[in-house]
């Protein structure tokens, strides 16, 4: 639990529930040389490590861990000249889930191919929403390796058992 933003909601559960899958997504990496393919991969797989096994409660609003670093890569079009590139994939595969279930479109996120906005935190400064009546778990992982990189992730209701 330490490794969550303080003051998000946090909630620990140990049995007496079962997962109900809502909604999967993948996603892909791809190829911008121009940005660093290897330094992007870093970042997809910071962003999915940071959220796989984030519970949200309901009526409440949580973010990834903290405890995850992204690199950043030169960009002239970023404020600071710099972003973590490669983000935008798992934001988009994390958008998908969370929008398939029934919650709106995650604070600092877009949805436009660029779906993180500049000067969101890719793990804390994206905020999703649970507007559902039971916690939802976030489960994200990664396959392969460079632009070769693919993201999933899936959301599921932790209902009574």
């Amino acid at each position: 639990m330490e490794n969550y933003p303080s003051g998000s909601p946090v909630m620990v559960y140990t049995g007496g529930y079962r997962k109900v899958l809502v909604s999967s997504a993948v996603s892909y990496l791809g190829s911008y040389p121009q940005y660093d393919d290897n330094k992007r991969a870093f970042n997809a797989r910071a962003f999915a490590a940071a959220w796989n096994g984030t519970v949200i409660p309901p009526g409440s609003e949580g973010s990834g861990k903290e405890t995850v670093r992204f690199t950043a890569s030169r960009d002239p079009k970023a404020p600071g000249g710099y972003a973590s590139h490669g983000s935008c994939p798992p934001a988009r595969a994390l958008r998908a889930v969370v929008t398939d279930a029934g919650m709106p479109l995650p604070r600092g996120m877009t949805w436009e191919f660029h779906a993180v906005l500049f000067g969101f935190n890719p793990a804390t400064g994206i905020k999703v929403r649970n507007t559902g009546r039971y916690p939802v778990l976030i489960e994200m992982w990664t396959t392969g390796s460079g632009a070769g990189t693919t993201i999933y992730a899936r959301i599921y209701r932790l209902e009574p058992a």
